[in-house]
């Protein structure tokens, strides 16, 4: 399974506060509201409690655990068994103080014990430990143009782990918003501290990380009038993180403004301008400014023109990177069938040293769609051309937050846009950015680099996009000239059958002082057939793709169906296999089997049960052979306000020298009250 850094935050995270105050504090508060809970005041002449609150509820939850975890490697060994128990008490309420729109509030607090004992190979680890939680959050004059909002919290979690002892995390935030709810000027003050804190439970892998966060942030809007508006936004940061002995401090102030102009009953004129800027600090100095201007005009119900400016400008110590860019287009509608979008642009950069980088280009795209007797005909037609000069001496670039698509049905591998790439420097990550995913291999040819990505968690959400940071080397003196072209049909019958074909070709004339570089050029013909009926899916499909880098063929099958047996239950199947041959300089293929099943079922108003297998069996010449199980089954039990959960996972990994083994059983209990 794909390694993962868990990065959970529900709300800004405050400093820490000692525990025994806090309880204190809490304690005194109780007290404080059971004393008041007695005193009444007249309000518009009606008698009611001070502190008033509704009846406070409560959970109390019961969870036991147990995880294997084998792995052998080279004829060697490694076996972990965890057991684990929790017993949590939750107790929450809401309220107001004299009336709600002078003070509403929600509370909560929680107690917890937990067990655990850990064999690491024979070698026993037990013990016992507390978790205990609080929130309390409110709203002061919320009816008036001044109103509060202000929240304190604590958590304490256990997150399981492979091979090793179960991770406590520890949360506490605090924070508080005021706003002026102005007519002309309206505003908002934010600020929030908050610490995270994790150990693993074990002696042996305590594994201890902290983080300190400390935010202040602020934001006007005013419209001008109905058809411009403005707005500021400044906020500041402070982080502090520590882990394994290594620590950094960062400070990031971020400006960033922008307006809005839109003219015309139909919006036919609009003007959008932004305006950001960061200044950071700390473990490594970085300054970033970005300028945005983006005119729309609507000069028809068919016809539509857009004009973009924009400047970036970046600097760190070592790095810099200024660049200019502007870009005009259309887009045109003929009745229902075709729409037609065009542009041109222009960019200049300076990377620093000398470096000097002048892009431009322009695009041509044609949509087409036109009912028939037979169904539904679907046409594309694309063509783009990029002319590129770089000139100065090498340097390094910075790539942050480069889009690429995964397909789980795909080849798993991801082809990075730029030549000479620094393999160490790649970072790859969700795309939110909140997960970094480090089990993959990365491959280099002909100047170009692939990244490989192995089954795992990955795969569970399906197709998705992810995040890629790298570093790359820049020629000396490079001149390109690029040609794209793509041409895309699909009848789709009204039986359900669809077939379509693809062609895309890129032709290129390079120069550069590296003479390893190779051109990207390539043309690639796609074949295909689908089937869509009811639920059942079929899809068969050839590609052949002539590269100067690297050249391949391909043939995948798909087959999935839903099988509907009554209102209360489900099952899918789904299988898939996939032949690549790439014919470059160093030949290989890759043939990939997927086979799984789903199924889910009301046995009763009171009982269900969900389950799914997976298996993942995949060959590759060059980087040998990978397979895979994953199936997971659960009970749910539910009678009035009690649920029982049941549950078994097992996954199984083969992968070149190493075979793992994880087997997950939980039962989790909850009874509210």
């Amino acid at each position: 399974m794909l390694n993962v850094e868990h990065c959970k935050t529900r709300r800004p995270q405050v400093a820490r506060v000692p525990t025994r105050e806090v309880l204190l504090a809490l304690f005194a508060c109780g007290v404080g509201l059971i004393c008041l809970a007695g005193c009444r005041v007249d309000i518009a002449g009606e008698q009611r409690p001070l502190i008033r609150h509704e009846r406070i509820q409560g959970e109390i939850e019961l969870v036991a655990e147990k995880r294997i975890d084998e792995q052998e490697t080279a004829g060697i060994g490694r076996k972990n068994d965890t057991m684990e128990f929790e017993e949590r008490l939750r107790l929450e309420t809401e309220g107001d103080v004299y009336h709600p729109d002078l003070l509403a509030f929600a509370a909560g607090l929680g107690f917890g014990l937990t067990q655990h004992r850990f064999d690491f190979d024979g070698e026993i680890d037990d013990g016992t430990g507390t978790l205990d939680e609080y929130d309390l959050s409110g709203e002061l004059l919320s009816k008036k143009s001044y109103p509060m909002s202000f929240y304190l919290d604590k958590s304490e979690d256990l997150i399981p782990r492979q091979f090793t002892s179960s991770l406590k995390t520890e949360r506490q935030g605090a924070g508080a918003t005021v706003s002026w709810r102005s007519r002309e000027w309206p505003m908002r003050f934010q600020y929030s501290r908050g610490r995270t804190e994790q150990e693993g439970q074990g002696v042996r892998d305590k594994d201890p990380f902290s983080r300190e966060d400390e935010r202040f942030r602020y934001s006007l809007d005013h419209d001008f009038s109905r058809s411009s508006s403005l707005s500021f936004d400044y906020q500041r940061s402070n982080v502090n993180q520590k882990r394994l002995g290594t620590s950094f401090d960062r400070t990031e102030d971020t400006y960033a403004l922008s307006h809005d102009l839109v003219l015309g009953n139909d919006e036919q004129f609009r003007l959008d301008s932004f305006f950001n800027f960061l200044d950071q600090s700390g473990d490594f100095d970085l300054q970033r400014l970005l300028w945005q201007e983006r005119m729309r005009l609507k000069h028809s119900d068919t016809l539509e023109t857009h004009y973009d400016f924009s400047f970036n400008q970046s600097k760190r110590p070592t790095l810099r990177n200024d660049e200019a860019r502007g870009e005009a287009g259309f887009t045109h509608r003929l009745f229902q069938s075709l729409v037609t979008q065009g542009n041109v642009y222009t960019s200049k950069a300076n990377l620093g040293e000398g470096v000097d980088l002048t892009r431009n280009g322009g695009g041509l795209t044609l949509d087409y769609r036109k009912k028939n007797r037979w169904g539904t005909l679907f046409g594309n037609w694309s063509a783009n051309l990029l002319d590129l000069q770089q000139k100065g001496g090498s340097t390094m670039v910075s790539v942050v937050d480069e889009r690429h698509p995964f397909e789980v049905a795909g080849s798993w591998r991801i082809r990075l846009d730029r030549a000479n790439v620094d393999t160490s420097s790649i970072a790859v990550r969700s795309s939110d950015r909140s997960t970094t995913y480090s089990d993959y291999t990365v491959s280099q040819s002909s100047g170009m680099t692939e990244i490989i990505i192995i089954p795992g968690d990955i795969t569970t959400d399906g197709d998705q996009t992810l995040s890629i940071d790298y570093d790359f080397f820049t020629e000396p003196q490079r001149d390109e000239q690029a040609f794209t072209h793509g041409v895309r049909v699909r009848e789709r019958f009204h039986n359900g059958l669809s077939m379509y074909y693809e062609y895309r070709s890129r032709a290129e004339e390079l120069s550069s002082t590296d003479t390893d570089i190779v051109p990207d050029e390539f043309e690639i013909n796609t074949f295909g057939t689908d089937y869509v009926k009811k639920g059942l899916r079929l899809l068969a499909e050839y590609s052949s793709e002539e590269s100067t880098r690297i050249p391949s063929v391909s043939t995948r099958i798909e087959a999935s169906y839903l099988w509907r047996i009554n209102p209360d239950t489900r099952v899918t199947l789904h299988a898939s296999n996939r032949w690549i041959d790439y014919t470059g300089q160093v030949p290989y293929d890759i043939q990939l089997l997927t086979v799984g099943t789903e199924v889910s079922s009301k046995l009763t108003d009171k009982c269900s049960i969900v389950g799914n297998i997976d298996y993942r069996d995949e060959d590759d010449t060059r980087q040998g052979s990978t397979r895979g199980l994953q199936w997971d089954a659960e009970l749910r039990y539910t009678v009035r306000q009690l649920s029982i959960r049941f549950g078994v996972e097992f996954n199984h990994l083969a992968r070149l020298s190493h075979e793992t083994d994880n087997t997950f059983i939980y039962l989790r209990l909850k009874r509210l009250f």
